[in-house]
């Protein structure tokens, strides 16, 4: 069970002898400029912090901040919901041992019930109740082949259900962009269906030594992602805004994913010594994946990127354990709008980690990890254009000392 309880006041400028300005009371503060890789983004407009905290804490329910009652009581009602959820499930497995084969075989029963209640400003509540019940089969294999290779595959189905936020029919407003975004659930949306097909071969060529190679396919239907359409004139909260965007869940139709994976790894036993310790590691993953969209035709699957690889370097004896490592992540389709220019994107991100450990005893070890230490920067995008920017986070770095111990 899940319950929001939202409380929003909302206050206004007073009467027109009772408006302020921030030209008014200082509270304007001064220009600041931005610095984002290499261009400069000035800011000449900007608000006192320290001056605006006062000003708000002397006049807020006074005649220059006049409390909105109806826009208060609608914003405590429209976003809250209370969802219930109740799985009830059973399942039967059996391990099958043929000598170098060996069997897994399963299926999971699964019976679902949803209970969504949201009370709202122009109804007493608006209420949805379902179940489902969902057959889930699986079969993994695994073969001992010669010369220290191993085939695995597998046929499974799997299930994704919506997020209790996804089934609230509750709405939210978002009014700090320049264009305010309303965001709402669907109580209607289905649960969604994978049947999954993975295949792999690794040969273990040395002692600490993999390589390996995967290929997988997935079909899903009923995908839940995000839709994001722009709108005019919308009402909210008793207020119109000119334009607006309305973000919802909803079901997609059939979506496909496939790729291959590539994976090496290697610790150098064979040297000499501490040189021992050292070895290396690589992945690659390579993606292909579509969708079909009501209005849009077939796209990308949302947040799934192309290419994903990663290199490292590491290290492992005598009672220290490191690594250096390199991870890529290609960009991606974040959500879907109306048309192809409106749709956001997830530029590349590319992060540099490291971490150390020293065992000093068996049960006691201390630690050093650096996260981000590049300081990557994660860029927003739109239509598919990455000069067309509309996000920029930069998280810096991270860093981690600690002690761990076991007892």
């Amino acid at each position: 069970e899940k319950v929001q309880d939202n409380a929003n006041d909302r206050y206004d400028r007073g009467t027109t002898a009772n408006r302020f300005t921030l030209a008014d009371f200082g509270l304007r503060g001064d220009p600041t400029a931005t610095y984002l890789d290499g261009a400069v983004y000035p800011n000449p407009v900007t608000i006192d912090a320290g001056a605006i905290t006062a000003f708000t804490a002397a006049n807020l329910g006074g005649a220059r901040m006049v409390l909105n009652s109806a826009v208060t009581s609608a914003a405590a009602l429209s976003g809250d919901y209370t969802v219930q959820e109740r799985v009830t499930a059973g399942y039967g497995m059996g391990n099958f041992d043929f000598g170098r084969l060996s069997l897994l075989a399963g299926v999971r029963v699964e019976r679902t019930e949803t209970s969504v209640a949201t009370p709202l400003p122009t109804v007493a509540s608006l209420s949805n109740e379902g179940e489902y019940v969902n057959v889930l089969p699986g079969l993994h294999a695994r073969y001992e082949g010669d010369h220290d290779i191993v085939l695995r595959g597998a046929i499974t189905q799997t299930l994704g259900r919506p997020g209790y936020g996804q089934l609230s029919p509750a709405a939210t407003i978002d009014t700090v962009p320049a264009t305010p975004v309303i965001s709402r659930g669907d109580p209607g949306l289905e649960p969604y269906l994978s049947t999954n097909i993975d295949a792999a071969v690794d040969w273990y060529f040395a002692p600490g030594g993999v390589l390996g190679f995967g290929i997988f396919r997935k079909s899903i239907s009923d995908y839940i992602f995000t839709r994001t359409e722009l709108a005019t004139n919308v009402t909210f909260q008793t207020i119109t805004y000119p334009t607006a965007q309305l973000s919802q869940p909803t079901n997609a139709g059939e979506a496909q994913v496939s790729g291959l994976e590539l994976t090496y790894q290697q610790q150098f036993t064979f040297l000499p010594g501490a040189l021992g310790g050292l070895g290396v590691g690589a992945n690659l993953t390579l993606t292909d994946s579509s969708v079909d969209i009501d209005g849009r035709g077939t796209l990308a699957l949302p947040r799934q990127s192309d290419r994903v690889w990663g290199v490292q370097l590491f290290y492992q004896k005598y009672g220290v354990e490191g690594a250096i490592a390199y991870h890529h992540n290609g960009a991606y389709l974040d959500t879907v709008g109306a048309s192809a220019a409106v749709d956001t994107y997830f530029n590349r991100f590319r992060r540099l980690d490291a971490k150390v450990r020293y065992a000093v005893t068996p049960r006691l070890k201390v630690f050093l990890e650096g996260q981000n230490l590049n300081d990557e920067t994660l860029w927003e995008y739109q239509g598919g254009r990455p000069d067309w920017q509309i996000g920029y986070e930069q998280y810096g770095r991270t860093t981690y000392l600690g002690v761990s111990a076991s007892w």
